[in-house]
């Protein structure tokens, strides 16, 4: 893995961008709501390229509330939501979807009252014509690593 270079990947960028603001919206909900305004919340972005595969890793870690076993299973089900009525069950079945759409993969763990990380696999290639070139700033380098206020 190179260290602090540019990661380049075909994707269609406003399908990723999605992906990723639902994690991280999700992500920051999850911290908010273990810790408040206590300022010990926080969440991880970060990208890495594996050369030898030629896949590229997306992980969004937090702190959080984390999720409870018994839902683990279905979370990537539609209509499936931790939040209540705060949620429709939409966002991780979308999630899900534009990543295999991409033909990625993503998986998760997590424990409760400890936080959740999701990990993000993509082929550096897609196989469409229509997918553009994204390009992320410093590979294997934790992207961001911020306070919860």
């Amino acid at each position: 893995l190179k260290r602090d270079s540019a990661i380049q990947a075909e994707v269609d960028n406003r399908s990723i961008h999605r992906v990723l603001l639902n994690l991280l919206h999700n992500a920051l909900d999850a911290v908010r709501e273990r810790h408040g305004n206590s300022g010990e919340g926080w969440v991880k972005l970060r990208a890495d390229l594996d050369e030898q595969k030629q896949t590229v890793t997306i992980m969004v870690q937090d702190n959080g509330v984390g999720i409870a076993p018994e839902r683990l299973e279905k979370i990537f089900e539609v209509f499936q939501t931790t939040k209540g009525d705060r949620g429709t069950g939409l966002g991780l079945a979308v999630t899900r979807k534009i990543v295999e759409n991409h033909r990625g993969a993503i998986t998760l763990e997590s424990e409760l009252g400890k936080g959740t990380t999701f990990v993000i696999r993509l082929p550096v290639r897609q196989r469409r014509p229509t997918a553009t070139t994204t390009t992320t700033r410093s590979a294997r380098t934790e992207m961001s690593k911020r306070r919860v206020e």
